[in-house]
C-alpha cells in the first residue's frame, strides 16, 4: 500500500491485499462512498461529467447487487464480473442512470483486459459469442508462433506489430472482437448477467477519466481507438491440464519445453 496515496483517508480499512491496481481500485471506491456520505457533489460532478450535480449516487456491489452501507464492506468482485463496481445516480441525469464501471489503473503494470484464455474456452466453441472470430485469431496466433520461434517476438508484442493485423481485414476485425467482448461483455465462460458500459482509468499522474459507452458501436470504436498499443502473449497460465484438440492452433513449446497457448491480452496507457 502506498501511504502517500491521497486516495485513502484515515477512517478508511487499510488495503494490504492485492496489487497496485486493485488498491488502486478499492482505494477508489473507498473515497467515492465517503465523498457521497459526506454530500460531495462538487467531487462527483468531476469525477462523473455526466452527473447532474444533485442527489447522490449509490455505489453497487456487482455480486451482490446491494447498495455498500459501509466503506468497511468495499472489497474485489469476482474475476467474473464485467464491472468492478455499479453506480447508480438518486436524482435522474440522463441515461443511463446507472454505470457497470470497469476500473484500470495504470500506476503498476498494463492492466489485462483478456485474462489468459485458452481456445477451448465455452466462447470460442460453437455456441459462443466468439465462435466466428476463432479463424481470425487463427491467422494471428500462428504468425505469433512463427515470430516467435524465430526469436522476432518476444512472449509479450503489441498487436501493431503483426502484418497479418494490418494486411488482413478478417484478423483485425477478430481480434477487435474478441477485446470488445472481453473489455464490456464477458469471460471465456460467456457473457456476464451484467455487462460493463463505462471504464474508469486511474492515470500515472494519479488523475482518473471517466468514458461511458452506450452502444456496442460505442464499444467498438473505443476498443479501435487503443488496441494497436495493446500487448498481446500466448501464455501457460490458464491452460487445461491436458491440452485438448481445440487448443493446438494457438499451442507453442516455449523455451522451457512447456505448452503455451491461452490468449492474454493487457491495455497500454494512452
Amino acid at each position: 500500500m502506498d501511504t502517500n496515496d491521497s486516495t485513502i483517508g484515515l477512517t478508511h480499512p487499510t488495503i494490504t491485499k492485492g496489487n497496485k491496481g486493485e488498491k488502486d481500485e478499492i482505494a477508489f471506491q473507498q473515497e467515492l462512498f465517503t465523498k457521497n456520505k459526506d454530500n460531495d457533489n462538487d467531487y462527483l460532478k468531476k469525477t462523473f461529467p455526466d452527473y447532474c450535480g444533485e442527489g447522490g449516487i449509490e455505489l453497487i456491489n456487482p455480486n451482490t447487487r446491494l447498495a455498500y452501507t459501509s466503506v468497511k464492506e468495499i472489497t474485489k468482485t469476482k474475476s467474473t464480473s464485467k464491472a468492478d463496481f455499479i453506480v447508480c445516480y438518486k436524482k435522474i441525469c440522463g441515461q443511463p442512470q446507472t454505470w457497470n464501471i470497469s476500473y484500470k489503473s495504470f500506476r503498476g503494470g498494463n492492466p489485462s483486459i483478456l485474462n489468459h484464455t485458452p481456445r477451448s474456452a465455452n466462447v470460442f466453441q460453437e455456441a459462443g459469442e466468439l465462435h466466428l472470430d476463432v479463424s481470425g485469431l487463427d491467422i494471428l496466433a500462428k504468425e505469433y508462433i512463427e515470430k516467435r520461434n524465430q526469436a522476432l517476438f518476444g512472449e509479450d508484442v503489441r498487436i501493431s506489430r503483426f502484418d497479418t493485423y494490418h494486411n488482413d481485414s478478417s484478423v483485425r476485425q477478430s481480434i477487435q472482437n474478441t477485446v470488445a467482448y472481453f473489455v464490456f461483455k464477458g469471460t471465456g465462460r460467456g457473457k456476464d448477467k451484467h455487462e460493463c458500459n463505462s471504464i474508469m482509468i486511474k492515470n500515472r499522474d494519479g488523475s482518473h477519466t471517466f468514458k461511458s459507452y452506450d452502444t456496442d458501436e460505442d464499444k467498438l470504436d473505443y476498443v479501435r481507438s487503443m488496441i494497436e498499443k495493446c500487448v498481446i502473449s500466448f501464455r501457460n497460465k490458464g491452460m487445461p491440464k491436458t491440452t485438448r484438440s481445440e487448443c493446438q492452433p494457438w499451442v507453442y513449446m516455449n523455451a522451457d519445453g512447456i505448452e503455451c497457448g491461452s490468449i492474454h491480452v493487457r491495455m497500454a496507457h494512452h
